[in-house]
């Protein structure tokens, strides 16, 4: 309802359109970002420990208990974007069975998710 008034309020005035969808796509944008990281982490949290692969639960369990706490808004929405690939495709990049693709290399959740992998210190 309350978009059905804005909308028709805005056509009067242009700039006054741009100001509201400008508050309004700021206003959900931060509400998402700042309000609910730690549902977000929780959610996370769950899925790090139900991949459907144990070994997988291992390292992400490890990896959440560790890092997930430290991590930014947009690393926790990159670390959500990486847990909904297939778990044996996960699997198969974390051991190297197969190579990674670029757009998971890219990842900053990624990088260290493989940094601590490699270096042992989220396997104990």
């Amino acid at each position: 309802m309350f978009k059905i008034q804005l909308l028709q309020k805005s056509f009067k005035n242009p700039h006054h359109f741009i100001k509201n969808i400008r508050q309004t796509f700021l206003t959900n944008i931060l509400h998402k970002c700042y309000q609910a990281p730690n549902t977000q982490r929780q959610k996370l949290r769950h899925r790090c420990c139900n991949t459907g692969l144990k070994e997988l639960d291992i390292i992400f369990k490890n990896f959440s208990d560790n890092y997930l706490d430290e991590l930014s808004c947009i690393q926790l929405k990159e670390f959500d974007l990486l847990l909904r690939n297939e778990t044996l495709d996960l699997y198969d990049w974390l051991t190297g069975k197969r190579s990674t693709p670029s757009e998971i290399k890219n990842l900053t959740t990624w990088n260290l998710l493989t940094y601590k992998t490699n270096n042992n210190s989220i396997i104990s």
